[in-house]
């Protein structure tokens, strides 16, 4: 449902701005893993889709940056099966160029390689060096292949 709302063709920012409302009325409510996927995709399709209408405000920001820091005390097998949902945060954040150094830290030491990778390629934007440096030596070869592509970026610039 959340996805809907988000994908919805808005074409004024008041309506961006009701669908982004609804989604946080939702936001308090996700307990479990289906419920917080739910809403990582639809605040990624409102990024995706409705970012030139209407810029998603700092609570939205915040929101994502929180589902991708969620909390490292959990078990390993919950951490992994919540890895969507911090791909499509983590992936929405970098799309806004809004992801934060604390969050981009968590994200490079995330047991998942698809969100190592891109905190890697958040690192590249506008983060910390040592994300970068330490992902040149990641287990995971399309972890590494991201750091060389962001030193090469960070390089060059």
């Amino acid at each position: 449902m959340c996805e809907s709302i988000a994908r919805l063709p808005y074409t004024a920012a008041a309506d961006v701005e009701r669908a982004e409302a609804a989604l946080f009325e939702f936001a308090g409510k996700p307990a479990t893993n289906t419920d917080r996927l739910g809403l990582a995709k639809g605040f990624e399709a409102l990024v995706r889709l409705q970012r030139n209408i209407r810029r998603p405000g700092a609570r939205v920001i915040d929101t994502l940056a929180e589902l991708v820091r969620r909390s490292p005390a959990r078990p390993g097998p919950d951490l992994l099966r919540d890895a969507r949902v911090r791909r499509l945060a983590l992936e929405s954040l970098i799309l806004l160029e809004a992801a934060d150094a604390p969050t981009v830290l968590a994200a490079s030491a995330d047991p998942d390689m698809q969100v190592r990778r891109l905190a890697v390629r958040a690192a590249a934007l506008d983060g910390p060096d040592a994300v970068v440096t330490r992902a040149l030596n990641d287990p995971a070869a399309m972890v590494r292949i991201e750091a060389l592509r962001a030193a090469h970026q960070k390089n060059a610039a």
